[in-house]
């Protein structure tokens, strides 16, 4: 019992970290890819610092798509999980004794 209990402790926090990690890198990821391209195209160009804006814009774009692509992906596979349907907050007993 314990072990069933240390597993899903384990499978949980192995689902935190990676979703942790996932969000970083589409955070990251893609606002240093698009930054550092604006950056040299605005001084390539002479942008007045446009370029870097608009490129920052589209990390920006691209950081949300990923984050609600992934949000959406850990919805479905939610709804495949068959537990007893408690949450953790469900009470055992409904009636309050005040």
């Amino acid at each position: 019992m314990e072990e069933d209990k240390a597993v899903v402790a384990k499978s949980a926090k192995d689902f935190a970290m990676g979703m942790a990690l996932y969000s970083s890198a589409s955070v990251l990821g893609p606002l240093i890819i698009f930054g550092v391209i604006g950056y040299f195209l605005d001084k390539i160009y002479h942008g007045h610092h446009l370029i870097l804006l608009v490129s920052i814009f589209v990390a920006f774009i691209i950081t949300n798509i990923l984050i609600f692509r992934k949000t959406f992906t850990i919805m479905a596979e939610l709804k495949k999980f068959k537990g007893n349907g408690k949450n953790g907050y469900d009470e055992e007993n409904e009636e309050d004794n005040y």
